[in-house]
């Protein structure tokens, strides 16, 4: 079996990403308006760049 990887960001590099602070992030993610992160150890989390993309991308759609 040999599936890619699909590639994360930390919560440092997503804040630079998408200019918001770590807290509203984490409010926007108890509130549903930004996606959940993924757990990847006992004290790490990350996203999926591509579901960081899609959210951008809603984003930029409905300001058209």
């Amino acid at each position: 079996m040999n599936e890619a990887v699909e590639q994360m960001v930390s919560m440092g590099e997503l804040t630079e990403r998408i200019g918001l602070s770590r807290s509203t992030i984490i409010v926007m993610v108890k509130e549903g308006d930004f996606p959940r992160p993924i757990k990847l150890g006992a004290r790490r989390i990350g996203w999926r760049v591509s579901t960081v993309n899609e959210w951008i991308a809603e984003r930029e759609e409905t300001e058209e």
